[in-house]
């Protein structure tokens, strides 16, 4: 089992990570906006803190969007996950980013359904 923490928060993943059990952070723009600086800096720094998987999720609601922001975000550090919502421009953005070799968590997922309809199409994760 492999532990996900959802923030932002820079000294709460540093604490975290101290203790030896964190494996990944999945943060949002809400989270991201109560952190004070550049939320590309504050992502770096937590991939730099973590070494592994860290969610950072597009804003935009059209497919064409989520792939700008989507490769944008891919491009700060290795370790980004670009997370996309589950709607058909999501599912759409993550076939595209999958298939460019881009790892995607697929979020708002409500049913075993929804994420089988993502796994299908390359997401690396899914976030219930």
């Amino acid at each position: 089992m492999k532990l996900f923490a959802d923030t932002g928060n820079l000294k709460e993943i540093e604490a975290l990570a101290a203790i030896g059990i964190l494996d990944g952070i999945t943060t949002n723009p809400s989270l991201l906006a109560k952190e004070s600086g550049d939320y590309r800096q504050i992502l770096k720094r937590i991939c730099e803190t973590v070494k592994g998987p860290v969610s950072a999720e597009v804003v935009a609601t059209d497919t064409a969007g989520m792939l700008r922001e989507g490769r944008d975000l891919a491009s700060i550090d290795e370790h980004i996950v670009v997370k996309v919502p589950f709607t058909k421009d999501g599912v759409k953005a993550c076939k595209t980013l999958a298939a460019e070799g881009k790892r995607v968590n697929v979020t708002l997922i409500f049913s075993p359904t929804q994420a089988w309809i993502a796994a299908k199409v390359g997401a690396a994760y899914v976030s219930p």
